[in-house]
């Protein structure tokens, strides 16, 4: 969900975290949010992608008792610096000029984008 600055609640496409749930971006929201929205989905849907790097982690973790993970940064914190960065980026670019703050939806449990009136 999006909360806008009026308090109310708008779903936002794809961060849903059931996907029996068909959730929608409403037309008032600005085009600026949901092209950002749609960035963070494509950024979530590579955390989630299973490839040989993710499967080489699990091994060499099983391997070393999870202590290479001292030593190494996994492929999902990776992405996610990532995000929080391009989070940040758009903030100072965008939403911050117009007296909005975007917050990382990973604080909120990926339920929520939410968007604070300054």
């Amino acid at each position: 969900m999006l909360e806008t600055e009026a308090g109310e609640a708008a779903a936002v496409e794809g961060l849903c975290p059931l996907a029996s749930l068909s959730c929608k971006m409403r037309p008032q929201l600005p085009l600026q949010l949901e092209e950002t929205v749609r960035t963070l989905n494509n950024l979530y849907a590579e955390v989630e992608k299973l490839g040989s790097q993710s499967y080489l982690e699990g091994c060499l973790a099983c391997l070393t008792a999870y202590t290479i993970f001292l030593c190494m940064e996994t492929h999902n914190e990776k992405v996610l610096k990532k995000i929080a960065k391009y989070i940040q980026e758009q903030n100072k670019k965008i939403y911050v000029p117009q007296g909005l703050l975007l917050t990382d939806p990973i604080e909120q449990g990926l339920r929520v984008v939410r968007n604070y009136h300054l």
